[in-house]
Formats: structure tokens, C-alpha cells, sequence
């Protein structure tokens, strides 16, 4: 593969030869010498003038002669589309501004001189959106770093990924919860890593700049997208499987937060709840996690979510677009823009269009264009690019280790009970299945079991629990005999941290008891003799239990 340096050096050659060209084809054009003086010297106030006039002399003076057809076919040179990006990105990102940016380095002007020969390059990053409160320069500072540091980032999905992530953090943005810096390039690779491990959504692949913005621009810190993903796939697996991922906002309780101490994550949200306003956030953060798109949304005394879903973009936790609106954008004006970028041949045309339009000073003959590019953009006649949630995931479980018996101890693979209420077997990324408890209700697994005896037993679980607030009882027919608090392990599989010690009669079934509480995946039980006799006066089922550390906000009630 070429080095980022010598297809830089390339670029340089195919806009010089480009340009050249363009001297043969019409007087006056833009030359070689003019673009590389400017680059150079970092004055491009000569050039910006020279490339207007140049694209004044090309369009046709009378308005009556501006025509769709006219238009479209002065679009396909690609010398007239090169000069026209060109104006466009140093208008909007400012002569001085870039001069300044050129003059600052040799790998700025080197940068540069890529970027202005590759239309391609160019087009991807103006039409992909405005960078985040205009700070063009930040953007291509981030832009540069990412082309220098990864070869893969010069072309296709990772080019698009590239432009999209310095776009979004053109502006340093800070993390949600406890305001750590994103680092634009650690971004990006986050994202091509999950991609490759082939961790997100397949319709990532194909995702426009426009819509990555909307991605890469989550507030979640590359750590909590990581998470997100494993929990999401260890507690709600047919989520994941069905890609439904938003729908694990219906697990952030609707309560006044109860986050903890700082600093936060999205993992406290999940387990200490809140409102409109934290569940809005994090139903945006789960799908950004799996590389959906998402928009925010605000409504009237509301948050809502807004994403590119199985139907196109939509609204859930909330009204309908009508009520919504962010970023100066109402919600019907962000569907037709979003639609209208579907038919990206036609939209780009259109936004070529409208930038000639500012380049020329005869008001009636930039109006003319203008209606050409409206009239292109409300009748497309290209092909659509809708990206949409299709279909279901293929079911990929990790193959789960062999359990090897251990003397004295009783292996409950949780799947295996005889009998349930209010649980269910789902399939398990973590090997085979698991069971899953109704969340606010009362739910109960039977297994068979083999204590032939009276005696002290010691129970481990390997489990998922988003919060600190969940417990299990142990029953033998309608005998409770305990509880034991499920270590919290913030929505990710682990186990109960140490053996919780029950007297349990003789039996050959035990039931385990969830009490109504939300979110608990469970793999497996464990019930190891511990040789001692089994207490023949009855005692508080509960003393010495309540000696581990407990969540204080929600103790055990009493029987």
C-alpha cells in the first residue's frame, strides 16, 4: 500500500494535471501555478478571485439559457466541479483562516494540497454537514491527524467515518457524566475496531457522512460505547438479535436520578434511573453504541428520541416530529433534509448548484440557478440510498466453556429449571442460553436438586444486574430459608463475589425467588456442602445475611 506521503504527492499531481488541463479547455481558466503559489505562500486572495471569475465566465450570462440540462451537464466536468469545491470550502472555512492553517506547518501544506486536488475527498466533506460551531480549522486539524495516522482512512467507509468524526468534534466535546475531552482519533478508531469485530449494526457499512456525524458525535466516552454494547448483549440478547437496541430505555427507571457519587457513566443511568431528560440520553447513546444514527430531540417540556430506525428516521419516548425540533431545526424540516440526502446524486447537484449560485454576483442569473437546484432537490430522479434496521442479527454465540465438576458442589445451569413464572430462556452471546426475569414483577426458577440431609449449603451466582438494589430468596416448597443481595455488575455477567450461607432442609427441589425489580439476567447457581448440621430451632430467616453490605436506600423488607 502507498504511504499517506506519496498519495499526497499524487493528489498534488492529478490537481496540477487537472488544472492544466483546464487551461486547454477554456481561456483563462485556473492554472497549476496560481494554485501552487497560493498553497506556498498561504495567500489564496489572488486565487479565490481568479477561480470566482473563472466560474462566472463558465455559466451562462443570459438566465433564459440556465436549464436543468445546462446546468447537469456543466456539472459533469470535472474540472468545473473541482474549481467549484475549491471556492466553496475556502469561502466557507475563510481565505485568511486557511492561509493561516497553510503558513502554520509543512504537514498542513502538504495536507492541503491533497485535499483541494480530490473532489471526491472535497464533496464527502462539504455536503457531509457544517462542523461543529464552524470551526473549520479544528476540523481539518482532526481530519489531517486521522488520514496521517491510518492509511485505511483514505478511501470508502473509513474515509467517510474520518470526515464525519472531524466534523463532530471539529470543538473539543467533553464526555457525558464527568467531562473528560474526546479525542477525535481515539474516536474514530473505536468505531473502525468495533466495526471490523463487526460489533455493530450492518447498516454502519453504508451510512453517509451526514448520518456518521450522528454516530461518532455521541456524548458516551468510548469506554461507555464499549460498554453499552456487552450489556446490552448480556442482559437483553434479543434486543441485540432483533435490533431493537432503543428499547433498553423501557430499563432506565422513570425516578428522580439516583446516579451516586460522581463521576458517572452511562452505566449509573441505566441503574439509578431519571426522567425525560437522562432516558432521552441514553436511548440516543445505546443506538449511537451500535452505530445507528441518532438525533436529538426536544419537544415541549420533553425529551425524546430520535433515530434512523426500520421505517426511516422516528420519534420514540415521545410526540410525534411535529413537536420536535434541536440544533435550530424543527423535526418536519430534519425528515425533509434527511429524506432529500437519501438521494445522493440528486442532493449533491443540488448543493453544487446552490454554491455556483453564491459565486455569482448578477442577482437574476443566481436565482436562476437556485431554481434549478430546488427544482432537482424536490424531484429527484437519482437512486435512494435508504439506510434502515432490516431484518434480524445472525445469532453468533461465543462458545461457552466446558464446566468441570467440582466435588461437593451442584451445578444449575439456569436455563435448565423445571419449572418458571415470570422468567424466560433467551439465547445467550455468552454460550447456550439464559434466563431472564420480568422486570416489576415477581418471578421464580425450580431446579432439581440432591440434599439428602439437613445442613449449612454456600450459594454462588453468575449473573447480570444493572443496579445494587436486587436480591434472590431461596424457598423450599413454601419455605423461605434466606435472601442473598445479587452483586452489582452494571449490566455485564459476573458472579456473586463470595458464597452466601444458607440451612437448608433436606429436599430434592429448591426454588429461587426474584422479588419484582428490574433488570437481572442469570447463567447459573451454585449450592456447595459445607458439612455443617443444619440449625434444628427456627430462626429469622434473614440474620447474618443482612450483615453483607446492602444498598441502605432499599433495605430487605420484612416477611
Amino acid at each position: 500500500m502507498k504511504s499517506s506521503k506519496s498519495k499526497a504527492a499524487q493528489a498534488v499531481i492529478v490537481c496540477v494535471m487537472a488544472l492544466s488541463l483546464s487551461v486547454n479547455l477554456y481561456a483563462g481558466a485556473p492554472n497549476s501555478k496560481e494554485l501552487g503559489a497560493a498553497v506556498s505562500s498561504g495567500d489564496f486572495t489572488e486565487y479565490i478571485k481568479s477561480i470566482s471569475a473563472w466560474l462566472i465566465e463558465k455559466t451562462p450570462a443570459d438566465p433564459s439559457k440556465i436549464s436543468d440540462a445546462t446546468m447537469r451537464q456543466l456539472l459533469k466536468g470535472p474540472v468545473f466541479a473541482l474549481v467549484l469545491d475549491q471556492r466553496r470550502f475556502l469561502t466557507k472555512a475563510g481565505v485568511a483562516e486557511i492561509g493561516a492553517f497553510t503558513k502554520s506547518s509543512e504537514a498542513n501544506r502538504k495536507f492541503l494540497a491533497d485535499f483541494l486536488g480530490r473532489a471526491d475527498l472535497m464533496d464527502l466533506y462539504l455536503e457531509g454537514g457544517v462542523p461543529k460551531d464552524n470551526e473549520y480549522i479544528g476540523s481539518l486539524n482532526v481530519l489531517r491527524t486521522i488520514l496521517s495516522a491510518d492509511p485505511d482512512a483514505r478511501e470508502g467507509l473509513y474515509l467517510r467515518l474520518a470526515i464525519a468524526t472531524s466534523l463532530a468534534h471539529a470543538k473539543p466535546n467533553t464526555c457525558f457524566g464527568y467531562g473528560e475531552v474526546i479525542d477525535p482519533l481515539k474516536r474514530y478508531q473505536h468505531f473502525k475496531t468495533a466495526h471490523r469485530n463487526k460489533e455493530l449494526d450492518p447498516m454502519f457499512d453504508n451510512l453517509s457522512v451526514w448520518e456518521l456525524e450522528k454516530v461518532v458525535g455521541s456524548w458516551g466516552s468510548d469506554a461507555d460505547l464499549a460498554w453499552g454494547r456487552e450489556m446490552l448483549r448480556t442482559m437483553r440478547p434479543e434486543l441485540v438479535i432483533e435490533k431493537r437496541y432503543v428499547r433498553q430505555v423501557s430499563e432506565v427507571q422513570y425516578t428522580n436520578p439516583d446516579w451516586g457519587n460522581p463521576p458517572h457513566h452511562f452505566s449509573n443511568v441505566l441503574g439509578g434511573g431519571g426522567k425525560c431528560g437522562p432516558r432521552a440520553w441514553f436511548g440516543r447513546f445505546i443506538n449511537q453504541a451500535f452505530g445507528v444514527p441518532a438525533w436529538g430531540v426536544k419537544q415541549p417540556g420533553h425529551a425524546a428520541v430520535g433515530f434512523l430506525g426500520d421505517t426511516g428516521w422516528k420519534v420514540m419516548y415521545g410526540r410525534g416530529w411535529d413537536k420536535s425540533r434541536w440544533g435550530g431545526m424543527n423535526g418536519n424540516q430534519f425528515v425533509a433534509l434527511a429524506t432529500a440526502r437519501e438521494y445522493r446524486m440528486d442532493f449533491s447537484q443540488a448543493e453544487h448548484l446552490r454554491w455556483l449560485a453564491e459565486s455569482l454576483a448578477n442577482k437574476e442569473q443566481a436565482e436562476a440557478v437556485r431554481s434549478i437546484a430546488t427544482k432537482i432537490q424536490n424531484n429527484p430522479t437519482g437512486p435512494r440510498t435508504a439506510n434502515r434496521l432490516e431484518g434480524k442479527r445472525e445469532f453468533s454465540p461465543t462458545p461457552e466453556k466446558p464446566y468441570t465438576p467440582v466435588p461437593g458442589v451442584q451445578h444449575l445451569v439456569a436455563a435448565d429449571y423445571v419449572k418458571c413464572h415470570n422468567a424466560w430462556r433467551v439465547h445467550s452471546f455468552a454460550g447456550r442460553q439464559q434466563v431472564n426475569f420480568q422486570k416489576n414483577k415477581d418471578g421464580w426458577v425450580e431446579y432439581k436438586v440432591d440434599i439428602p440431609e439437613p445442613g449449612k449449603y454456600g450459594l454462588k451466582t453468575y449473573h447480570a444486574v444493572c443496579n445494587g438494589r436486587c436480591r434472590l430468596r431461596i424457598y423450599v416448597g413454601d419455605k423461605g430459608f434466606g435472601w442473598m443481595h445479587l452483586r452489582n455488575t452494571t449490566g455485564l455477567w459476573g458472579d456473586s463475589g463470595r458464597e452466601w450461607d444458607f440451612d437448608l432442609p433436606a429436599t430434592d427441589t429448591i426454588r429461587f425467588v426474584f422479588p419484582a425489580q428490574r433488570g437481572v439476567s442469570v447463567k447459573w447457581f451454585e449450592l456447595r456442602a459445607k458439612g455443617a448440621p443444619a440449625s434444628s430451632a427456627e430462626s429469622e430467616p434473614e440474620s447474618g445475611v443482612q450483615k453483607e453490605a446492602v444498598d441502605p436506600r432499599n433495605p430487605e423488607p420484612a416477611e
